[in-house]
């Protein structure tokens, strides 16, 4: 039962988080734009999962460039603390955005989670 969480786990972080953050920029330069608040913060939500996305692709890709980190690593430890700061900003924005109907209002709470999940599996291994 373990192994299946685990997929499943894997499966969200790895394949929902990327397809969420393309599908809803897709979606989102697809469809006329809302003034207003609620839109507005899923549309905010769903960029601080994509700064989260590509700063956990920067930091994967600048850690095998220098050959890893050492174990409690400090400027690793400040990478996982700005990546849980950054999805946990998204995931706020995403939550409060919800409330109201936009083109971001899934795909933003989908890619703020699989952040979220990402950041939470990358510290866990530490």
């Amino acid at each position: 039962m373990v192994f299946v969480y685990s997929l499943l786990f894997l499966i969200y972080a790895f394949v929902v988080w990327p397809i969420a953050v393309v599908y809803g920029w897709y979606r989102w330069t697809r469809t006329k734009r809302e003034i207003s608040l609620l839109p507005n913060l899923s549309l905010a939500g769903h960029a601080f999962a994509t700064f989260s996305f590509v700063f956990a692709i920067g930091s994967v890709l600048g850690a095998d460039k220098i050959g890893g980190f050492r174990f409690w690593d400090p400027t690793l430890l400040k990478i996982y603390r700005v990546g849980l700061i950054l999805s946990s900003v998204g995931l706020l924005l995403a939550i409060v955005g919800a409330w109201r109907t936009s083109p971001l209002r899934y795909p933003a709470l989908l890619a703020a989670i699989g952040a979220m999940l990402f950041w939470f599996a990358s510290a866990s291994t530490e």
